[in-house]
């Protein structure tokens, strides 16, 4: 051992007793440091030193520097600062869908209107309080700025799009926007995009970030080490700089399981605290229906908005029904609960003051008279049995008696029972 260590003295004289410690602090120092590659020469007296002194050294930093991940039941930990919320059509029950030190995403299909969300999105969070009945940003006055680059749209795009956020705010709002800077790198290559989004997020120090798209900070969205390391990069941005980072990224073409693109997207949504989905609406093509793919939180409402004659996204005021969030279009017979008790109103005034009932044979006649006339529709018996159990089941309509005997009374309306009741099975009838 001792041949190995003299030997490499830069001196080349020999000491009787080598001061080892002293040895390997001067490599630490000439080479490790600086991360300098050591001499062919000198290797073998190094890794014998690092053996005696460099890897307990470095243990004890990795167990030092691991510390401060640890998580116990006594530690007190902070809420963290939310960023957005969502509420239900009424502007109340909002769920929290992103915070600071995370990330997020907004996913869809090409064109379908990804940007046109994070419009409404960016708007909300300038505005402040509730925007639109839907979206709610909380975040204090102070700690609010906005980082939006784009990737993907020419510079004449963006502007139009920062055109259409100024004219949600409106006149009294429209100086929120120098609360955010807008950066434009559709042009810039790869590796400079990173260097420019990091650069920005490091110096700028924003509250909320917005990387539209996020698939051209990647060589290749399908490389699973560059795409881990991007994610983790973002994960760390995120922390370091107490911010959110929402990324859009398509999803693959056709992908029926709305899967987001490549490595890249998979990682994405491992990591996102919630995943926002974006799809058209299949009975009018001009809307755009906004769920939650993904979350780590309680589940938001989802909710659609219209673009306008405009070009511009207008969050609607209803609920979605379970046929259009399952992507299918509505069935034309499948009428809003007020009208189709509206229809019960008027069958069941037919008699004037009198208490007014039906046997089931003559009900249903009326129901598909009155279907044909309000609708201007045709429908058929079988639709008219489900119909008439949704009206039972709903209270909407009541039953007396049993089989040939019963008679059917108008009941009171509410929307209280099984709101979103499917017709789906024709043998579970109640007469």
């Amino acid at each position: 051992m001792s041949d190995v260590l003299n030997a490499g003295f830069i001196d080349g004289s020999i000491s009787e007793i080598p001061n080892y410690r002293q040895r390997y602090d001067w490599f630490v120092q000439e080479f490790v440091t600086y991360n300098t590659e050591i001499p062919d020469d000198l290797k073998p007296e190094y890794n014998a030193l690092f053996l005696m002194f460099g890897q307990q050294e470095l243990e004890n930093d990795i167990e030092k520097r691991i510390q401060k991940y640890k998580v116990t039941v006594s530690d007190e930990i902070p809420m963290p600062e939310i960023v957005l919320s969502i509420t239900d059509q009424n502007g109340q029950n909002k769920r929290m869908v992103m915070t600071r030190e995370n990330i997020s995403c907004v996913t869809a299909q090409a064109k379908v209107g990804k940007t046109f969300l994070v419009k409404l999105i960016v708007s909300a969070v300038l505005k402040r309080g509730l925007f639109q009945n839907r979206l709610l940003s909380e975040l204090p006055i102070g700690r609010d700025k906005i980082l939006y680059i784009d990737t993907e749209q020419s510079k004449f795009h963006v502007k139009l799009g920062l055109n259409q956020i100024r004219e949600m705010l409106g006149e009294e709002s429209e100086h929120e926007l120098n609360r955010m800077d807008v950066f434009q790198f559709d042009s810039v290559g790869t590796e400079t995009r990173i260097e420019f989004v990091k650069h920005l997020i490091y110096s700028r120090k924003p509250d909320f970030v917005i990387l539209d798209g996020i698939s051209d900070l990647a060589l290749d969205t399908n490389n699973l080490k560059e795409a881990d390391e991007l994610v983790t990069n973002l994960r760390i941005w995120a922390t370091e700089n107490k911010c959110h980072i929402l990324n859009v990224i398509h999803q693959n073409p056709n992908d029926l399981q709305t899967k987001m693109k490549g490595h890249l997207g998979t990682k994405l949504q491992d990591k996102s605290e919630i995943v926002i989905g974006v799809s058209i609406d299949k009975d009018n093509e001009s809307n755009r229906i906004v769920k939650s793919l993904a979350s780590r939180n309680r589940r938001p409402d989802p909710f659609e908005f219209t673009i306008t004659e405009t070009g511009m996204p207008k969050i609607e005021n209803y609920e979605v029904s379970e046929y259009k969030l399952s992507g299918k279009k509505t069935p034309k017979t499948d009428k809003p609960d007020y009208q189709l008790y509206s229809l019960l109103t008027i069958i069941f005034s037919k008699k004037g003051s009198e208490i007014c009932s039906y046997r089931y044979g003559e009900l249903k006649s009326q129901i598909s008279l009155e279907f044909e006339k309000m609708f201007n529709q045709t429908i058929g018996d079988s639709y008219i049995r489900l119909l008439l159990t949704r009206f039972l089941d709903k209270g909407w309509v009541l039953k007396t008696g049993e089989h040939g005997h019963a008679l059917y009374f108008l009941g009171e309306f509410s929307q209280a029972k099984n709101d979103n009741s499917e017709f789906n099975n024709e043998n579970d009838m109640p007469f």
